[in-house]
């Protein structure tokens, strides 16, 4: 039976936290251009707030923040539930696996219709499973790839009609925009041929396999320690083992620790190649930024990733976590530098003509709609 569409919906979105990753970010620009398109937009942080929340408060976007731990699925339940009563949204949109499903969770205790948002193809039991078990209670699920949407719904038995993907958005205008950083500050000069890799500093991204490479590269050819320098930007867990694997492979001189830096895309500018050895991923927004900037890419051929890369065409793919392969790539890279410019060429042309963010919470929209109008599983 059809349920009517409001003129204005309401909608919950809930995530786990709103710090600056790659899904946060994505999470922050759907609500966004969601509260655009006419949806009465409530999110919540099952955590704190976060320094994202600044940009959906400026569009006029209410923030909750639950102050719940990872570990606390009940307390997160019982909040989210107590909420939903009080807002009666009229449907539940959430990221990331501890966010879907206490929304998940909540959304049915209160009578609403839950859509998790599916960023990884994580094959985990201990996300498969608690997913498996609660699918009959999510109306759909929309991942965003079209290899994360199939390893889902195969894991968590989840049929076909009942998942979808949207790839997220760049913004274009803004990646365009931005200056060159300065390499000064970083001790870089203009003939050094700068790796970069960004991303949370965890196994997931297999951040050692660069500082493996680079060294392969220096032992196969110790020219290259003049002449190669890398740049690491973010956090995360493994920093600390990171800065100690480097002065190990006594590459020290040729690494830069960054941390987290604002300013992405303008280091983006003054690098040769981004380099993504992860173990799993969705669709990194980190590639299709590069992209967009004219950044050559090199990236572990996993999961949703050769979504983003011909191989040869619009960057290079070799295997996760492999320094072998990587080292290969990079001596590639180095000696073929009309070949890199024309495969960055090539990618920033299809980025281009893919569209930005305000293609991809235009699909988000219809998409929602049509699970609002339809009041059934898609």
């Amino acid at each position: 039976m059809s349920v009517p569409t409001p003129a204005n919906p309401r909608i919950a979105m809930v995530i786990t936290e709103l710090d600056s990753g790659g899904a946060e970010k994505a999470f922050v620009r759907v609500a966004c251009g969601l509260q655009q398109h006419g949806w009465q937009v409530t999110v919540f942080s099952l955590r704190d707030a976060g320094p994202l929340t600044a940009e959906l408060q400026a569009s006029g976007i209410t923030v909750i923040a639950l102050q719940c731990s990872s570990f606390n699925l009940a307390s997160a339940v019982l909040r989210l539930v107590r909420h939903f009563r009080q807002l009666h949204p009229n449907l539940v949109l959430s990221f990331l696996h501890h966010a879907n499903l206490a929304a998940r969770l909540a959304a049915w205790w209160a009578g609403c219709r839950s859509v998790s948002g599916i960023r990884v193809a994580d094959r985990r039991l201990l996300v498969t499973l608690p997913d498996r078990v609660t699918r009959r209670m999510v109306a759909h699920y929309i991942a965003v790839s079209r290899f994360t949407a199939e390893v889902h719904a195969q894991c968590c038995r989840i049929p076909p009609a009942k998942i979808s993907y949207i790839r997220n958005g760049v913004d274009l205008t803004q990646i365009d925009k931005a200056s060159p950083a300065d390499r000064h500050p970083l001790k870089l000069s203009e003939e050094q041929f700068v790796v970069l890799f960004a991303g949370r500093m965890t196994q997931q991204k297999a951040p050692e396999t660069v500082l493996q490479a680079i060294a392969r590269l220096r032992h196969a050819d110790p020219r290259t320690a003049d002449v190669v320098r890398l740049l690491l930007v973010g956090d995360g867990p493994l920093t600390a083992r990171l800065k100690s694997i480097a002065d190990t492979l006594k590459i020290t001189d040729q690494v830069r620790f960054l941390g987290y830096r604002e300013d992405l895309t303008r280091l983006m500018k003054i690098c040769s190649l981004l380099v993504l050895p992860s173990r799993w991923e969705g669709l990194p927004n980190v590639i299709s930024e590069a992209q967009a900037a004219g950044l050559p890419v090199a990236a572990a051929a996993v999961d949703g990733i050769p979504e983003l890369i011909s191989a040869g065409h619009t960057g290079q793919l070799f295997a996760a976590a492999d320094p072998v392969q990587l080292e290969q790539v990079l001596s590639y890279s180095l000696a073929h530098p009309a070949e890199l410019r024309r495969m960055a060429d090539q990618a920033r042309e299809r980025m281009h003509s893919c569209g930005g963010w305000e293609q991809a919470v235009a699909q988000y929209h219809i998409q929602l709609q049509r699970i609002l109008h339809d009041g059934r599983e898609l």
